[in-house]
C-alpha cells in the first residue's frame, strides 16, 4: 500500500470507529439512564436483583469499551500524523532532490553557453575587423572614383540579413539581450 492509500486508509478507519464510538456513547447514556431510573424505584416493584447486576456490568462494559475506543481513535491519529509528516518530509526530500538536480542542470548549460561564446568571440572580431577594412576600402574607392557605395557597402557588411533572421537567431539574440551579468 502506497502513502496516500496507508493515509486515506487510516483517515477511512478512524472515521469508521468516531462513527462507532458515537453509537457506543448513546447506547452507554440510555444504558446510564436506565440504571438511574432503576435505582431510583426504591419502595415500588424492584428489578431482579441478576438483572440489575447485568445492567450494572453493561454500563460498566460500555464504559470500557468508550475509553478503548478513544485509545484506538487516538492511535490512530497519532499514525495518521507521523504517515502526513513522513509524506511531507519526502515531499521535501524529492523537491530538494529535483531542486539541486535542476540546479545541476542549469550550471551545465551555462558552461556550454560561455564556452560557444567564447568560441564565437574569434570570429566576431575577426568579422568586426574585415568590416572595418571594408569601410576603409570603400571611402577609399569614393574618394578615388566619386562613386557613393555607402548603401551597397551597408548591406555587404551586415552580419544578420532577414532570411537569415530565423526563429533560432532571434530566439538566441533576445535571450542574450534579457540575460544580466551578477557578482
Amino acid at each position: 500500500m502506497t502513502e496516500p492509500e496507508n493515509l486515506v486508509a487510516l483517515k477511512s478507519t478512524k472515521a469508521q470507529l468516531e462513527v462507532g464510538l458515537i453509537y457506543l456513547k448513546r447506547r452507554h447514556s440510555e444504558l446510564e439512564r436506565q440504571l438511574s431510573l432503576v435505582q431510583s424505584r426504591r419502595g415500588e416493584p424492584r428489578i431482579h436483583p441478576d438483572a440489575l447486576l447485568q445492567l450494572q456490568r453493561t454500563v460498566q462494559d460500555h464504559a470500557i469499551q468508550i475509553e478503548r475506543r478513544k485509545r484506538e481513535i487516538q492511535e490512530i491519529e497519532e499514525r495518521i500524523q507521523i504517515t502526513q509528516m513522513q509524506s511531507e518530509r519526502n515531499g521535501l526530500e524529492y523537491l530538494s532532490a529535483e531542486h539541486a538536480s535542476v540546479t545541476a542542470e542549469i550550471s551545465e548549460a551555462r558552461e556550454q553557453i560561455l564556452e560557444m561564446l567564447k568560441q564565437l568571440a574569434g570570429p566576431l572580431r575577426r568579422y568586426e575587423a574585415l568590416v572595418e577594412k571594408k569601410n576603409h576600402l570603400v571611402r577609399e574607392i569614393v574618394d578615388r572614383t566619386g562613386r557613393d557605395q555607402a548603401y551597397t557597402n551597408y548591406i555587404e557588411s551586415a552580419l544578420l540579413r532577414q532570411s537569415e533572421y530565423v526563429d533560432d537567431v532571434k530566439y538566441s539574440m533576445e535571450a542574450l539581450r534579457r540575460q544580466r551579468v551578477v557578482a
